[in-house]
């Protein structure tokens, strides 16, 4: 198993927003397209996006979705019929 494989682990209740991430880095263009590179800021060397680092990071500011999937999301929350 590779280092990278191993570090790729989704944040509890983020594993759709890191496919949207994956599907959004997949585009060839569009106002939502997320770039597949980007330069540091502290080296200043250009580096690869790492769609869980995103989907951490937004774990990590702010928190585990109380909702269930974003509104953009394709997946839907289901709703019992009347």
């Amino acid at each position: 198993m590779k280092l990278s494989q191993a570090l790729e682990v989704s944040p509890p209740d983020r594993k759709h927003q890191v496919k949207g991430i994956k599907k959004h880095m997949a585009q060839k263009k569009g106002k939502d397209k997320i770039p597949k590179t980007y330069v540091d800021k502290k080296t200043g060397k250009r580096k690869e996006t790492n769609p869980w680092a995103l989907a951490w990071a937004q774990y990590d500011k702010y928190g585990k979705p109380s909702s269930g999937p974003e509104k953009d999301s394709k997946a839907k929350k289901k709703v019992p019929k009347k």
